[in-house]
C-alpha cells in the first residue's frame, strides 16, 4: 500500500440514532418489509430500557481512535479511517463512494465483529465488493477473520481475570461461559471459530471448565446455533452459584449485551437464585484499538 493513500474501512451492522429511526432501521433489516406495530413497539421498549444504544457512538470512537493509533505509528503519509454500516446511515455502499470520490485507491476493509459468517461478515464484505465495482480505481482488501489475533486474546483473558474477582466468594461454583450471536445454523466455521476464540482465552486466562453459548436469537424460523444461554440457565440454577459471562462474540455494546446479557439473562439468573457476571465489551477502550491496529498494519503490507 503507497503511503500516501492508506485508507481503512471500518464495517458495522449500525444501529438507530433516535428511536424515530427505528422503523426505518427495522425495515431495512427485513429487506424492506416492515415490521408489525407489536414487533415494532417490543424493539422499541428494549431500546428504551437501556436508554437508547449506545453502538454507533462506540463506532466513532472505535474509527476515531484507530485513525490516531495508525497515523502515530506511520513514518510519513497519512492513514484515514472510514466508518460505515450496514443497516443505517452511513451506509456501506455511500462510504465506499466517499471513498472513491476522496482519491483512496487502496485499502482494508475491517468488519467490528472477529468471527466470520457468511450472513454477518460476509455480507459487509460483499456490499462493499458491490460497491467498489463503480470504482475501478478503488481497491479494497477484506478482512474475513481476526478472532485468534494474538491481541484480541490477550485483551478477553484480561477481563476473565478482572471478572472473576467480582464473583463473591464462597457463593458456589461458577459457570463459566463465553458467548456470541445466534446465527442460522448449520455454521461449522462460525461455531468453531467461536469455540477456539473461547478455547484460546481459557488458556491463557488459566481458567478451568467453560462453555460455549449464543445469544440474541431472534423470533425468526428455521434452525439456529446453540446451545442458546437462556435455555443454559436451569441447569446452572439446579447446582446454584454464579454465572459469569464472557462475549467474546461482540466488540461493542448494543442490545445483545445491554439487553439480552444485562437485563434479560441477569433476571432469568435472579430468578433461578444465580448470581449473574458479565465481562465488558472492549468498546474504544485503547488497548483493543491497538488489536485493530495490530490487524490493519498487518493486512496492509498485502497491498
Amino acid at each position: 500500500m503507497r503511503m500516501a493513500e492508506r485508507a481503512v474501512l471500518l464495517m458495522a451492522y449500525g444501529s438507530p440514532r433516535r428511536l424515530e429511526d427505528l422503523a426505518a432501521y427495522y425495515t431495512h433489516i427485513r429487506h424492506g418489509r416492515p415490521p408489525s406495530p407489536e414487533a415494532l413497539e417490543e424493539l422499541a421498549s428494549r431500546y428504551r430500557a437501556i436508554g437508547g444504544s449506545p453502538l454507533v457512538a462506540i463506532s466513532e470512537r472505535q474509527r476515531r481512535g484507530l485513525e490516531a493509533r495508525l497515523n502515530q505509528a506511520a513514518e510519513d503519509g497519512r492513514w484515514r479511517v472510514y466508518l460505515g454500516f450496514r443497516h443505517a446511515p452511513p451506509f456501506l455502499a455511500d462510504v465506499v463512494a466517499d471513498m472513491a470520490r476522496d482519491g483512496v485507491t487502496e485499502g482494508v476493509a475491517l468488519a467490528l465483529a472477529p468471527h466470520y459468517h457468511p450472513l454477518s461478515v460476509g455480507a459487509y464484505l460483499e456490499a462493499v465488493r458491490q460497491a467498489a465495482e463503480r470504482f475501478p480505481s478503488l481497491r479494497l482488501r477484506g478482512i474475513a477473520a481476526w478472532h485468534l489475533e494474538p491481541g484480541l486474546i490477550a485483551w478477553w483473558a484480561r477481563q476473565v481475570k478482572r471478572l472473576a474477582v467480582q464473583v463473591p466468594q464462597g457463593s458456589g461454583p461458577v459457570h463459566w461461559v463465553f458467548t456470541a450471536h445466534s446465527l442460522p445454523a448449520p455454521s461449522p466455521e462460525y461455531r468453531a471459530a467461536v469455540e477456539a476464540t473461547a478455547a484460546a482465552v481459557a488458556r491463557q486466562s488459566r481458567l478451568g471448565a467453560f462453555e460455549v453459548a449464543f445469544q440474541s436469537r431472534p423470533r425468526a424460523p428455521g434452525e439456529w446455533l446453540g446451545p442458546d444461554l437462556l435455555e443454559r440457565l436451569p441447569a446452572w440454577g439446579r447446582a446454584g452459584g454464579t454465572v459469569a459471562v464472557v462475549p467474546v462474540g461482540f466488540v461493542s455494546d448494543h442490545l445483545e449485551t445491554l439487553y439480552d446479557l444485562d437485563i434479560q439473562a441477569r433476571e432469568a439468573a435472579e430468578r433461578l437464585r444465580l448470581g449473574f457476571v458479565r465481562a465488558a465489551a472492549p468498546n474504544d477502550d485503547p488497548d483493543f484499538v491497538e488489536v485493530l491496529a495490530a490487524v490493519v498494519e498487518r493486512e496492509a503490507q498485502a497491498l
